[in-house]
């Protein structure tokens, strides 16, 4: 039998790398992978016998000598330059002068250069692009109590009394008006309030009571000035009997006659620089459900908007109102998720106070009418509760896969999950009876709260994403190397391709499936404080 010569080159390195393949090294080429490796502390052994992957060595040294390496590199140079590389399994000893060291071929170093991906299920990774409202997959990570960052209020706040009347005392005749395209069996006054409110509806009720037509008044309500365009009233007066007072009323005989009042717009700036005094280093954290707008009615309603549905650069809610007793008023977002005017997810004012006087008849309108008396509003919201589970909801053929629980997974499954994303900014329940209170209170316009988790779950939600990224759940080649020092990433049956044995091929696989973090710089491996800029 001929002998066999000895043939390979080998070395036991000290290696930071893991078996368990959490986190791996990228290099531009095999020549800075060979010297990254052989820059490692190391022992070397040169001529030594065919090495066979995945099998034994027996290596002349003591156990004692050599337990502190955990990584081999290996060359078969009589049969091939390639290097492979291995990671120690395990040592036994032999005898004092012999150590038998078992290895397990590292997959990804050893065939780093010799596969490519194919489109692929990516469940997370480190996008190449952060801007913000991009991504807005549901993370289903607990967010704590939201607290008010800013709040600001609508306005409008100024109103006046009006007067409804079936008959119309300067004409004295019965009449009826058409305002905001509405018919309405009455006439309407706006009263100013020189000399004083008070004063100038008493002298209107006097001249009704005068002319024997108390009756004819229906009610007094009072009206936001913003309805009756009432800084324009050019008015008309009552002069009274004897005496040098004149009262300003202004007959309303139209209001925008085929529509409601434009009562002006509200603009909400979006509020991207920071999360409740945190800067993030992911732009997820400006997205919901970590920040987002809630605009409340006082009255017991509110509605949540979402900051990157708005297309334009900030928040923008357009205010109309008709003149009724208790007033209709609602506000509606413009320019929201594609819609130039989103009137199915606007919000209603609670009623505007409806004021007391001395008649029969008025107690009785208000009996029949029931303004002021408690409206339930139902909500809509759709709340979806879900724990973290192993992968992402898809296609029901990816239900059974990827039964693998890596690293993101488990981390996102302490982090729990308690936020019910909501699919429809939701009409909480409320009680409209309260508009009395809420107007003497100044309070009865729409009120603007920009709400945001604290500053606490806002760091830890950070650093989440900074050591795993976005759900993505997107078909596509995974970025690889779009960050200036790691990639995350994390498949559902990858497909990966490559010239090399059947179970390499397989073994990449289930690293990808599994979760894995490349890094792109021996120097900053497994150091999250460096920058991760998209490059």
């Amino acid at each position: 039998m001929a002998a066999i010569s000895p043939s390979t080159n080998l070395k036991l390195i000290k290696n930071p790398l893991e078996l368990d393949n959490n986190n791996q090294i990228t290099f531009r080429n095999k020549e800075e992978q060979y010297n990254y490796f052989n820059s490692l502390e190391s022992i070397s052994v040169d001529n030594f016998t065919y090495q066979r992957k995945d099998f034994t060595i027996r290596y002349g040294a003591c156990i004692d000598d050599i337990l502190e390496y955990n990584y081999v590199m290996y060359q078969n140079e009589a049969y091939s330059d390639k290097w492979f590389y291995a990671f120690i399994t395990d040592m036994k000893w032999l005898n004092d002068h012999t150590t038998e060291i078992t290895i397990k071929t590292d997959t990804f170093q050893t065939w780093q250069f010799d596969f490519n991906f194919k489109d692929s299920f990516v469940e997370r990774e480190h996008v190449n692009n952060d801007t913000i409202g991009l991504h807005t997959l549901p993370e289903n990570l607990e967010s704590g109590d939201y607290i008010v960052e800013e709040q600001s209020s609508a306005g409008f706040m100024n109103a006046h009394v009006v007067v409804s009347a079936t008959w119309d005392f300067v004409r004295e005749t019965e009449e009826g008006s058409f305002i905001n395209g509405i018919y309405h069996g009455n006439v309407y006054y706006v009263l100013g309030d020189i000399p004083s409110a008070a004063a100038t509806v008493s002298y209107l009720l006097y001249i009704y009571a005068s002319k024997g037509k108390s009756d004819a008044i229906t009610g007094l309500f009072m009206v936001p000035d913003a309805i009756t365009n009432y800084d324009n009233i050019s008015w008309d007066y009552m002069s009274k009997e004897g005496g040098l007072a004149y009262y300003p009323y202004k007959k309303i005989n139209y209001l925008e006659y085929d529509d409601s009042v434009d009562m002006g717009n509200f603009t909400i700036p979006k509020p991207y620089g920071n999360v409740n005094g945190y800067v993030p280093r992911n732009n997820k954290l400006f997205t919901y459900p970590y920040k987002y707008l809630m605009v409340n009615n006082n009255n017991g309603s509110s509605a949540e908007y979402i900051y990157e549905y708005f297309s334009t650069d900030s928040c923008i809610f357009n205010t109309e109102g008709a003149l009724t007793p208790g007033c209709s008023i609602r506000t509606v977002p413009l320019n929201y998720k594609n819609t130039n005017i989103n009137n199915s997810e606007g919000l209603n004012l609670g009623k505007y106070p409806v004021c007391s006087y001395t008649t029969d008849m008025y107690t009785n309108w208000l009996t029949q009418n029931s303004v002021n008396i408690g409206v339930s509003i139902a909500s809509s919201a759709v709340g979806i509760v879900g724990g973290v589970g192993m992968m992402a909801t898809g296609a029901g053929a990816l239900a059974g896969a990827g039964a693998v629980t890596s690293s993101a997974l488990s981390i996102a499954g302490t982090l729990g999950q308690i936020h019910q994303y909501k699919t429809i900014p939701p009409q909480a329940e409320g009680n409209q009876n309260c508009g009395d209170v809420i107007y003497a209170g100044g309070k009865c316009t729409f009120s603007f709260y920009r709400m945001s988790i604290k500053n606490e779950f806002a760091r830890i939600i950070d650093n989440y994403f900074t050591m795993y990224g976005y759900k993505v759940n997107s078909v596509k080649v995974p970025s690889l190397n779009s960050r200036l020092n790691w990639n995350y990433i994390k498949t559902i049956g990858a497909n990966i391709v490559g010239y090399m044995p059947t179970m390499y091929l397989s073994e990449l696989r289930d690293l990808f499936d599994s979760g894995v973090t490349l890094w792109h710089n021996p120097n900053t491996f497994l150091d999250y404080s460096q920058s991760n800029i998209i490059v």
